[in-house]
């Protein structure tokens, strides 16, 4: 995800690049609400978000072992930081 940010980003500069190149940044977990603050600060109609449904959830068989879970949040240290930023920024709202 970060390869889509508009400058290259790095543990010193992410929140920095966050506040200054973005009006916002929504969670995929919280899609309609995301919607909904997008559609206003663009000044869109926010009706078509009240109708959005969950139709293509995948079913789940189990959970992901916490060490593999452990491993990759290792390997993407980086994208996890700027996602609980984005988080924190989001619970704040």
């Amino acid at each position: 995800m970060l390869e889509h940010f508009p400058r290259p980003v790095t543990f010193d500069n992410y929140k920095d690049i966050i506040e200054e190149f973005f009006i916002d940044i929504g969670l995929f977990e919280d899609l309609p609400r995301t919607l909904t603050r997008f559609a206003t600060k663009l000044g869109k109609d926010t009706a078509l978000v009240d109708g959005l449904q969950h139709r293509n959830a995948t079913p789940r068989s189990g959970s992901i072992p916490i060490d593999l879970q452990d491993q990759f949040r290792e390997k993407w240290k980086l994208e996890y930081e700027v996602y609980s930023y984005v988080r924190e920024m989001q619970s704040a709202l």
